[in-house]
């Protein structure tokens, strides 16, 4: 279920198709921007969402953007390269906005893939629809750990259309 607050992440989607974003100073000139850029071209233009770069966050309701990137490697345990969690739920499913957090300031669009699809509503493979090992190739992007996939794949393109 959606909730507000910690890192924990949770399965929540943006409030509708149209998904603002946005790149907070610690995400600028990292390469993060390019690899966000070029995943939201790539694997999330054939999708129904329909991304704008907001170059000022809005942080209050009602105009919140609806990701925020940032790179910051607080709040990491173990192993973590990056997570996604909503601060503004407004149901069980939905939420305003995200934090999308890169533990690392790095090119890596595989990983941008898969935040940015968790920032949309997709899950890991044991917690998707329909369920799947968690290294499924039918997942691309969002296979559990290894990040080394840069693209969403027709399961994913599919849910997000359905969804949405």
């Amino acid at each position: 279920s959606c909730s507000s607050g910690t890192m924990s992440g949770g399965a929540c989607r943006t409030d509708g198709s149209g998904v603002s974003y946005h790149f907070q100073q610690s995400a600028r000139s990292t390469g993060m921007e390019d690899a966000v850029a070029d995943t939201i071209s790539i694997s999330f233009n054939p999708t129904v969402l329909e991304f704008e770069y907001a170059a000022v966050g809005d942080y209050t309701a009602p105009y919140r953007t609806d990701v925020v990137y940032q790179v910051n490697s607080s709040g990491f345990t173990g192993g973590g390269v990056g997570v996604t969690w909503c601060i503004a739920a407004l149901s069980s499913e939905k939420c305003d906005q995200h934090y999308v957090r890169f533990r690392y300031a790095s090119y890596d669009r595989n990983l941008a893939c898969h935040e940015t699809g968790h920032a949309v509503g997709l899950m890991h493979g044991d917690k998707a629809s329909p369920a799947w090992q968690v290294d499924s190739e039918y997942l691309r992007c969002m296979k559990l750990g290894g990040y080394q996939d840069p693209f969403l794949g027709v399961n994913n393109t599919y849910n997000i259309n359905l969804e949405y």
